[in-house]
């Protein structure tokens, strides 16, 4: 069998394994350069993920402010494109990482409504209900209209 040929790594490669590293030198530098797209998605764990999205999953507060300092990046962008996607501020709570969720809740764009209808559960499952305080006066009217039928609905 012959080996397959190494490729050359491209930016976006690059700043995925500056995130993994926790590496914030080699962050800075590919971010300084302005040459990479800070949304690109990359395969990570087979699902399909943006780097806000790692940095949730391999926490660096310095990684998280050094990424939410670049103007473009979208704070919102779920990690796959289908029913089941969460964004990073869904999985740094679920991961327990509460100090990156505050910080990505005191964004004046971070959306703090679920994507999904399991997020909800999913975040209270992991019980991270200090995290609630912060995230209650951000959610829609549609959303806070609901919970009220959720609670009384769980409790029968």
């Amino acid at each position: 069998m012959v080996p397959p040929i190494p490729r050359e790594l491209t930016e976006e490669d690059k700043l995925f394994q500056a995130v993994k590293d926790r590496n914030v030198d080699a962050l800075n530098a590919i971010l300084k350069a302005g040459k990479v797209n800070v949304n690109a998605m990359r395969p990570v764990d087979m699902i399909q993920s943006t780097v806000l999205y790692v940095a949730a999953l391999y926490p660096c507060m310095a990684i998280v402010q050094s990424l939410l300092a670049v103007p473009t990046i979208d704070v919102n962008l779920p990690n796959r494109i289908h029913k089941n996607a969460t964004t990073p501020l869904m999985r740094s709570i679920q991961k327990g990482n509460l100090d990156i969720a505050d910080v990505l809740i005191s964004r004046h764009d971070t959306m703090c409504n679920a994507v999904t209808d399991s997020v909800a559960t999913e975040v209270a499952s992991y019980n991270r209900a200090a995290i609630v305080p912060k995230l209650w006066p951000r959610l829609s009217p549609a959303l806070r209209a609901k919970v009220p039928s959720i609670i009384s609905t769980s409790t029968s």
